[in-house]
């Protein structure tokens, strides 16, 4: 989990940023988890990986401020996938759907330049 959740996202932005940077503009979308917000019982090191992810979300839209560069982060609840069919806490409730999250995501890219939405959080009503 530490290796794809936090080193993942470590290693994709720097293989982006500095060209971002470079020419004033981007968009830096990371995805993580309303489990980033609080620690469920059977999933601590999960929650533990997505909160990483949402404090360098947080940390790289402060640092990024004033380059062109825009920072998402999106933090789902539990989406419909085969990882989350395996989930034995999870039980059968009802999941959101990729394409909900998909749906937040071009939301936050299609903000216009000055504008830039930091945080989403997806969850079911």
């Amino acid at each position: 989990m530490i290796n794809t959740s936090i080193k993942g996202v470590l290693y994709g932005v720097n293989a982006v940023v500095d060209k971002m940077v470079n020419n004033q503009k981007g968009h830096i979308v990371n995805l993580t988890s309303d489990s980033s917000f609080e620690v469920i019982e059977c999933l601590s090191v999960y929650c533990a990986t997505k909160f990483s992810v949402r404090a360098i979300s947080i940390g790289l839209e402060k640092e990024l401020a004033n380059t062109g560069v825009r920072v998402t982060n999106v933090s789902p609840g539990m989406v419909e996938t085969d990882l989350s069919a395996k989930i034995p806490c999870e039980g059968n409730r009802k999941k959101l759907t990729p394409e909900d999250i998909a749906n937040a995501v071009a939301y936050a890219i299609s903000q216009p330049s000055y504008v830039n939405v930091n945080e989403v959080t997806v969850r079911l009503s």
